[in-house]
């Protein structure tokens, strides 16, 4: 059992946990007074948003809501993982509380119960540790459960809990268009982790007997960068993947127009999703029967095996290069929201820092896509403003990181760039 920001397919004995009211069982945080992120970020109708910790030093990135109610962030440059309570319940953080812990480039952070103990799982840069959870919001027990390969290229490391019990960890690449100098790299790791923390390769993993130890864990490959990922209410695993830089696809073609970014990939035990080989052929929603994935004509990598486009699996839905996603979450986790947002993906672009023309500037913004009858068919801007017109992000006020549901519904969002968290209420007024 997971609190892990409605990140499996069904939630309902994790709601009954007394540890943790989430949703529509517990009281409705109004929003405070207007404030620099209410001025800036522009929402539909209904909802306001605010800044719930300010000042904060060392990369904030990735979320989880913990056993106490309090929000947890990785600090990714600053090595730590900090607590964010809110125990006179205002929507604003108290403190900023760091754990007394070392950790090497946080990234992904799960609660995860075994047994009766409950456990905070960090994945870092060159492996995941765990920290026993103990009442009053001690930890304790640090324990290394996985060596992850070394050099990194994309740094983050993503660890989620699926519904069948398995530990999921995603790695992006070393390269931008080059062969991989381990296959754990660009890959969606999965993983079995015993009550003691002994964690092993599971039999039905489609490589479990590999020669080669690397390949192992592996439960999809050909994702350059799945930053994250989730489980649908219908238990798909979907994960988004940053595209390479730079493809043109003809010599007179602007070099930041391609690939589009994938969204949404359908991930399956065993498949191929095309990276460093080929890439998206549809802008937008791709749904069955889907184009083709095409061959990418810049690609650095030796191609020893002739890898066939027509065998990697295409993304269901894509964004213009260079949107640069991190963060996703259900909609159906934010239970503050109206019934309408509930049945969606909200995806944190943070716009990337290398595109020169100032047209394909992208926004760093929140992204909605809609999905009906289980598949993603189209999107809209949910929030916006972090940077102004002619700016690039990396110049930007802010730049959406991650998204996680706050115990209330509401929607908690950090900040990256901004060294901010904010938080997202709908209450049905301007």
């Amino acid at each position: 059992m997971s609190l892990n920001r409605f990140r499996l397919a069904s939630m309902s004995g994790l709601l009954a946990v007394s540890l943790w009211a989430c949703g529509s069982n517990a009281q409705q945080i109004p929003p405070g007074p207007p404030d620099e992120a209410s001025r800036r970020i522009t929402l539909p109708k209904g909802f306001q948003i605010r800044i719930f910790a300010d000042n904060l030093a060392g990369t904030p990135r990735f979320m989880a809501v913990g056993p106490d109610g309090s929000l947890y962030l990785s600090l990714m440059s600053g090595g730590k993982v900090a607590r964010l309570p809110d125990a006179n319940k205002d929507g604003k953080a108290d403190k900023v509380e760091n754990l007394p812990f070392n950790f090497n480039q946080p990234h992904g952070l799960e609660f995860h119960r075994e047994g009766n103990d409950w456990w905070l799982y960090v994945a870092q840069v060159d492996k995941i540790e765990r920290l026993k959870f103990n009442p009053g919001g001690s930890f304790s027990n640090r324990q290394k459960l996985l060596d992850l390969p070394m050099p990194a290229g994309h740094s983050s490391r993503t660890v989620h809990f699926g519904p069948d019990g398995m530990m999921y960890v995603s790695l992006g690449s070393v390269t931008n268009k080059g062969n991989e100098p381990d296959p754990r790299f660009a890959a969606i790791l999965r993983y079995k982790v015993e009550a003691d923390g002994t964690v092993s390769i599971p039999a039905d993993n489609p490589f479990a007997t590999d020669p080669n130890p690397a390949r192992r864990p592996i439960w999809a490959e050909g994702l350059r960068n799945s930053v994250d990922f989730l489980w649908t209410p219908q238990g798909k695993l979907w994960a988004s993947t940053h595209g390479s830089d730079n493809v043109r696809l003809n010599p007179s073609d602007p070099p930041d127009n391609q690939p589009y970014e994938e969204m949404i990939n359908q991930i399956e035990p065993g498949k191929h999703y095309g990276w460093p080989y080929c890439i998206a052929p549809v802008l937008g929603a791709n749904l069955p029967p889907q184009k083709p994935e095409i061959p990418d004509p810049t690609t650095e990598a030796s191609n020893p095996q002739n890898f066939d486009c027509m065998k990697a699996v295409p993304a269901l839905f894509t964004l213009p290069a260079h949107s640069a996603p991190l963060g996703m979450e259900w909609g159906g986790s934010f239970t503050n929201f109206p019934k309408e947002y509930q049945n969606s993906v909200f995806i944190a672009l943070a716009g990337s820092w290398n595109t020169d023309l100032p047209a394909n500037y992208r926004d760093c913004k929140i992204e909605r896509i809609i999905v009906e009858n289980g598949l993603p068919v189209r999107s809209e801007t949910f929030a916006n403003g972090w940077r102004q017109g002619g700016q690039k992000c990396g110049a930007a006020w802010g730049r959406p990181t991650d998204l996680v549901a706050a115990p209330d519904g509401s929607m908690f969002v950090s900040d990256g760039h901004g060294g901010r968290v904010y938080r997202i209420v709908y209450t049905g007024n301007q």
